[in-house]
């Protein structure tokens, strides 16, 4: 999956340079550079009045007593998006205009609790190696009593 990702990022301006010939060819040049910047600009506004949405969403989970944990997911989509929308790019501007669709963005975090569950999953058989001290009440834990467990004991306690 990362050497797929660092492709795709090694590609993406070189792809971009050929969608700006391509489109300049097509519609002209300042037509282009027009859009270019009315992408920036529509990016800018689409990220102030859906980030404010999903902030006010976050305040009343946070209100209901409940971790605002898909609302800081959204939030971070609506930056990422913002952030590919004011780059210069139509690649980047279909992509940032993408994960401003809501149903877009529940899909991305279907996929990223998806992702964590089966971390989670993998992490259960994970052995911890540890050392303890014998504490009996009333006397304090002396040095000698501080053992390490031989390795076929890890995991019984």
């Amino acid at each position: 999956m990362a050497p797929l990702a660092l492709l795709a990022l090694l590609a993406l301006p070189f792809l971009e340079i050929a969608v700006f010939i391509k489109v300049g060819e097509l519609i002209g040049v300042w037509p282009t550079i027009g859009l270019t910047l009315l992408g920036s600009f529509a990016g800018l506004a689409l990220m102030r009045a859906q980030g404010l949405a999903t902030l006010a969403r976050a305040r009343q989970a946070a209100l209901a007593n409940q971790p605002p944990l898909d609302e800081m997911l959204d939030g971070l989509a609506i930056l990422l998006a913002g952030a590919l929308l004011i780059v210069p790019g139509f690649i980047t501007d279909v992509l940032g205009l993408l994960l401003f669709v809501p149903w877009v963005r529940r899909g991305l975090r279907r996929r990223i609790w998806r992702t964590f569950e089966v971390r989670e999953r993998r992490s259960h058989g994970m052995i911890i190696d540890a050392e303890y001290t014998v504490v009996e009440r009333g006397k304090p834990p002396a040095a000698e009593e501080s053992r390490r467990l031989p390795h076929g004991e890890r995991g019984k306690r």
